[in-house]
């Protein structure tokens, strides 16, 4: 049975009508982490073990700042800048190129205040 994410997007700008835009994706494989991170993190490590070349959708949110990098082996892959209320989100099809640039088997998070990180992805494998 696939697996699936559903984007469900609403815009409005100076009171004007809201645009929904919706994005689905499905693939037959997944990974995940929802994960308290402690105040005063320095390299958290998260095992998050991904492929690049099969990922199909990506969200990442977080209610506190936090950097999180993307790791294989201790060769840093990808570094996200995350602030609460703002998702990175991708999904195969969008006009820009996927987030993930390289193979993972580890993230490792920075935040001061600590907080939630949610970070979930499809991969067709």
């Amino acid at each position: 049975m696939p697996l699936s994410h559903n984007f469900n997007i609403g815009f409005q700008a100076d009171s004007g009508a809201i645009q929904s835009f919706t994005a689905n994706q499905t693939a037959d494989g997944s990974v995940g982490a929802s994960v308290i991170i402690p105040a005063a993190s320095s390299n958290f490590q998260v095992t998050f073990p991904l492929t690049a070349s099969l990922v199909k959708s990506v969200i990442l949110w977080v209610d506190a700042n936090m950097t999180v990098l993307t790791k294989n082996g201790g060769s840093t892959q990808n570094t996200f800048v995350m602030v609460p209320n703002k998702p990175l989100i991708w999904q195969f099809g969008f006009p820009v190129s996927c987030p993930i640039t390289g193979d993972c088997n580890h993230l490792h998070v920075t935040s001061t205040p600590g907080g939630n990180l949610n970070f979930y992805v499809l991969e067709d494998i």
